[in-house]
């Protein structure tokens, strides 16, 4: 093979991890180089050489960028897995049975993949997914096998959700039974409701987050409250400025002006984007929520108020926007959480400013 066939199968000089690693001056490379690094990496090789220069430094950091929302992602699943299996999965001696109702397979001896355990009353009980899927395709009203109570519907949601992760991370059995998820979740939302309305209580989504017990440290919701606090007696300007400080250090590459240049019209867009991601496109858990944002629901401010929003004034969408912003950057309880915050933040404003959307593409292609 000749030195000087560009067409030849190579491997890549330098990856992007040696890229920002050694922060290596690409223009220091002549065309040949250039074009065996575009061809390993299967980009155009036309072009001039800045033109070439651009199109490796813009894969590299879209590499980048992909790396870092897996990282993000693998962390977000490998949590929600956890928590999705109840407190029997990270400590077995909680749960008051021995075996699998279904199968009276030994606890312990349950494959951790399909593990699952669920709380009635002050007892915690463990069995194996695959056999409440049984129970739940056949049954309208899905009773507790253990104590023939019904399983609350946040419970049904829990098995519905594992048994969507389980399936696209380790898969079934072929006698697994199938189920459609969609139908059996609004059947027992449906049964739900109805009892509530016997009772007359129907509590708001805000309220079910919040009233939510969980294992967060109140030290730490304090010093978030404290955070939006201290931020919203600066003025608008230096808030902004110093959310987008904050996003960046978070490992992302943003301008304020992006958010400062956009309309009335623009803002009122990127408000129902937020809200459209964090109720629904973002297929956020409750779980998840309450840790993004700790000290309360990002949007409660809205409904406690009242406000109508096509009549609000620039300068108000624009304050709601920021506070939204403000919640979702500031208020997660670490780091990870903040970060999968800012994702949901960042992916509303590519939306609305063409800038966002053309350096954070990979992150705007991710809505749709």
């Amino acid at each position: 093979m000749k030195d000087d066939d560009v067409n030849a199968p190579v491997k890549p000089q330098i990856t992007y991890a040696e890229f920002f690693k050694s922060n290596l001056a690409l223009n220091k490379y002549n065309m040949f180089q250039l074009k065996r690094i575009a061809k390993a990496y299967k980009l155009r090789m036309t072009g001039t050489k800045q033109e070439l220069l651009e199109r490796i430094e813009n894969f590299f950091l879209n590499c980048r960028a992909a790396e870092k929302i897996q990282r993000v992602f693998r962390g977000h699943i490998a949590r929600q897995s956890v928590f999705l299996r109840g407190e029997g999965f990270t400590d077995i001696s909680t749960c008051v049975n021995d075996s699998d109702f279904y199968t009276l397979e030994p606890l312990r001896e349950i494959d951790s993949k399909y593990f699952f355990s669920f709380s009635s009353g002050k007892f915690t009980y463990g069995c194996n997914l695959i056999s409440l899927i049984h129970l739940i395709k056949f049954k309208t009203a899905v009773k507790n096998p253990y104590n023939r109570e019904n399983i609350p519907l946040d419970t049904v949601r829990r098995i519905l959700n594992l048994y969507h992760l389980i399936k696209i991370i380790y898969g079934f059995p072929e006698d697994t039974p199938i189920i459609n998820t969609t139908i059996i979740l609004s059947i027992h939302t449906n049964i739900h409701k109805q009892k509530m309305r016997e009772v007359n209580v129907l509590p708001s989504l805000t309220t079910v987050i919040h009233e939510t017990t969980d294992d967060i440290d109140n030290e730490v919701v304090m010093e978030r409250r404290e955070k939006l606090r201290t931020m919203r007696e600066k003025s608008f300007e230096n808030r902004v400025q110093e959310l987008f400080i904050e996003i960046d250090q978070l490992g992302n590459y943003t301008q304020a002006d992006w958010f400062f240049e956009l309309e009335r019209y623009e803002y009122l867009r990127m408000y129902r984007a937020l809200h459209d991601i964090w109720t629904f496109r973002g297929n956020l858990s409750r779980h998840t929520k309450r840790r993004i944002c700790a000290v309360e629901d990002p949007f409660v401010e809205v409904q406690r108020e009242r406000i109508a929003m096509q009549e609000v004034s620039f300068e108000v969408i624009r304050e709601i926007c920021l506070k939204v912003f403000e919640h979702l950057v500031y208020c997660g309880i670490d780091d990870e959480y903040r970060k999968i915050g800012t994702f949901h933040a960042l992916s509303a404003l590519t939306i609305v400013s063409y800038e966002a959307r053309n350096s954070m593409r990979w992150l705007y292609e991710s809505m749709y």
